[in-house]
């Protein structure tokens, strides 16, 4: 009889539910897409674009706020390290990004996020699908 060994969690750092919005731009770019932060860590980030992404690509990334939240956008150069195709009944691609150099402001930004996000009580998810309309996609946190 098979017995199946008990998952194993490769990721140094737990992950957690994120939704927010994300815009990048490719190294030496001044053009800048969106994209949608599933889902993080303190190593790294997995989003969703419409964009079709090699693994290798160096982005530079923004991580954006509600304009009324208490936390301020972080910016960061990832590497994307894993790439998922168009699934079915979805538009766009899936990546995986590791977060290759951010500065210690950047960081600690982060970090308070992922903390809040252990701390929080999953029926808070009902209000941000309500505040989510309130997230202003215009503001840009790339100064060209």
């Amino acid at each position: 009889m098979l017995r199946s060994l008990p998952y194993r969690e490769k990721r140094r750092s737990p992950r957690f539910e994120l939704n927010l919005p994300l815009e990048y731009r490719f190294m030496n770019s001044s053009d800048i897409s969106a994209g949608m932060v599933v889902n993080g860590s303190e190593g790294g980030l997995f989003v969703r674009s419409i964009d079709n992404i090699p693994v290798g690509t160096k982005l530079v990334i923004a991580v954006l706020f509600p304009d009324d939240c208490e936390l301020a956008d972080f910016q960061a150069l990832a590497e994307v390290v894993r790439t998922e195709g168009r699934q079915k009944g979805q538009i766009g691609y899936r990546y995986g990004l590791q977060l290759v150099q951010m500065n210690k402001e950047d960081y600690l930004k982060l970090q308070r996020l992922l903390d809040m996000q252990a701390r929080r009580n999953p029926e808070d998810d009902i209000q941000d699908l309500a505040d989510y309309g309130n997230i202003n996609l215009k503001r840009r946190a790339f100064v060209p």
